[in-house]
């Protein structure tokens, strides 16, 4: 329980009080830019491929839009996203290496080497995409697994354009 004075002072914080506590005690310098949210600004922020960032709610300016879009940009666990596709690998996942494809509702795992399907099922269009991408990207995919499999974070690979 929070003693009465503590959460009389909680309560004055303000929301950039919030943000630099947040930054500071995830180990951000107190450099570390801060900029006003705009769908623009979240795609330079999701090109960084950072592996953390730190959006509060009322950045967002009551636009759920664009919170939606934000949240869809960097819920991707770093591998990739486009078309609504979103592409993932779990740390320590099982043998053989494979990755997971999720498109509404619909979710699939391929093998990195053959690019079989192994689980689950994809809409024939989201099934060609997919492939396409991974034979792309087959090396990048390797490497994330073994990332992964050490219980790092895969690096971000480009999309589909």
């Amino acid at each position: 329980m929070i003693p009465d004075e503590q959460q009389r002072w909680v309560a004055q914080r303000s929301a950039e009080d919030l943000l630099w506590e947040i930054l500071l005690k995830s180990g951000f310098p107190l450099t570390t830019p801060v900029e006003t949210l705009t769908l623009g600004a979240i795609r330079a922020i999701a090109e960084r491929k950072s592996l953390r960032v730190v959006l509060l709610d009322e950045g967002f300016a009551k636009n759920d839009q664009l919170e939606v879009n934000a949240v869809q940009r960097f819920r991707t666990k770093g591998v990739a996203s486009f078309y609504g596709i979103v592409i993932r690998m779990f740390f320590r996942d099982h043998a053989p290496s494979h990755f997971h494809v999720e498109y509404s509702g619909h979710k699939a795992e391929i093998l990195i080497e053959t690019l079989e399907v192994v689980a689950g099922s994809l809409p024939r269009r989201t099934l060609g995409l997919a492939m396409e991408w991974a034979a792309l990207h087959r090396d990048e995919l390797r490497a994330g697994w073994s990332r992964c499999q050490r219980h790092e974070r895969p690096i971000p690979i480009e999309p589909l354009e």
